[in-house]
C-alpha cells in the first residue's frame, strides 16, 4: 500500500510540473504567433486550389492537403522551439535549482517537463489538423475518407516526437537554449535533405 502511495505521489508531482511547463510555454508570445502563422499559411493552398480544382474526386479528398499543409514546417518549428527552451531556460534562469530543491526527483521533473511541452505541441497539431478538415469542407464541400484523419494525426504526432525528443535532449545536455534550438534545426534540415 505504501509503494502505491509513493507511485501516486510521483504522478502528482509530475503532473504539477506538466502544468508548470504548459503555463511557461504558453506565456511565450512566439508560440501563439507561430500558431497563427501556421493557420494563415494553411489557408493559402485552399484559396489557390479552390480556383484550380475541376475534378470532383480531388475536391472530395482535399482534407489531406488541409491536414498536411500546416504540419510541414511550422509545427516542427514550434516543437523545436518549445523543446529547446524547456530544460535549458530553467538552467539559464536558475529556476532548475529551485525546482529540484523541492520534494521531487529528477526523473519526475524531467518527465513533467517533457510531457508538458509535448502536450502543448500535440495541442497545436490538433488545432492545425481540425482546421485543415474544416477548411476542406468550407472550400470544397463534403469530404470522403475522413476515417483516416485520426491515423494521419497519430503519424504527425509521431514524426514531431522525433524532433521534439532530440531537441529536448540537447536542451538538457547543452543547457543553452539558443544552442539547443540551433542543434534541433540542424537535425531537422539534415533530415529533410537526406529524406528527399
Amino acid at each position: 500500500l505504501e509503494r502505491r502511495s509513493i507511485n501516486v505521489n510521483a504522478l502528482q508531482r509530475s503532473a504539477v510540473i506538466v502544468g508548470y511547463e504548459l503555463r511557461r510555454a504558453i506565456a511565450k508570445k512566439w508560440v501563439l504567433a507561430l500558431l497563427i502563422l501556421a493557420l494563415a499559411i494553411q489557408i493559402l493552398p485552399f484559396i489557390f486550389l479552390s480556383r484550380l480544382a475541376e475534378f470532383e474526386i480531388i475536391n472530395e479528398t482535399m482534407w489531406v492537403i488541409g491536414v498536411l499543409s500546416g504540419q510541414s514546417l511550422f509545427v516542427h518549428l514550434i516543437a523545436i522551439l518549445v523543446a529547446g527552451g524547456s530544460m535549458s531556460e530553467e538552467y539559464e534562469h536558475g529556476t532548475a535549482d529551485i525546482l529540484l530543491s523541492k520534494p521531487i526527483t529528477r526523473v519526475e521533473y524531467m518527465t513533467g517537463k517533457f510531457l508538458g511541452g509535448f502536450l502543448l505541441v500535440s495541442f497545436v497539431e490538433v488545432v492545425t489538423t481540425v482546421m485543415g478538415v474544416i477548411l476542406a469542407f468550407t472550400f470544397f464541400g463534403p469530404q470522403r475518407d475522413l476515417h483516416f484523419v485520426p491515423l494521419m494525426f497519430v503519424a504527425i504526432v509521431y514524426s514531431t516526437l522525433l524532433f521534439f525528443s532530440i531537441t529536448f535532449m540537447f536542451s538538457e545536455v547543452l543547457r543553452r537554449s539558443t544552442l539547443s534550438i540551433l542543434m534541433g534545426f540542424g537535425v531537422f534540415i539534415v533530415s529533410s535533405i537526406v529524406g528527399s
